[in-house]
């Protein structure tokens, strides 16, 4: 056997296996659940008053924290990231600050929000 049919058959089986995972995801149907828990959400008018303060304070702590990072971070960033990337400086930093602000919000919203929320909820 020759490296050429190895690689070939290497490929064929590997593109086989790709077509019959994607097969199984499409057909799993385990991507409807976001949106069956956003119809369901919309649906039952009594988890509103549950939820909407949390969601409030969320948002308003998410915008706060990206409005700080962007403020504070993104220029040192650009200036840090010119160094490397050049003319496209300003897209890696963005990239970078918002990426900040994401790890940023997970953890505050998860720590301070979103366990006193899953207790309304569930009484």
């Amino acid at each position: 056997m020759t490296s050429r049919s190895i690689a070939e058959a290497s490929k064929s089986t590997l593109v086989e296996k790709a077509v019959r995972i994607s097969k199984d995801a499409i057909l799993g149907g385990g991507w409807s659940y976001p949106l069956l828990g956003i119809i369901y959400f919309i649906s039952h008018p009594s988890l509103y008053h549950a939820v909407a303060p949390i969601i409030f304070k969320c948002v308003l702590v998410s915008i706060g924290i990206t409005l700080a990072l962007v403020i504070f971070t993104y220029l040192p960033q650009v200036a840090f990231c010119a160094l490397f990337s050049g003319p496209l400086a300003f897209v890696a930093a963005a990239t970078m600050v918002l990426g900040e602000a994401y790890a940023i919000i997970l953890v505050v919203s998860k720590a301070f929000f979103l366990g006193r929320a899953q207790d309304l909820i569930c009484t």
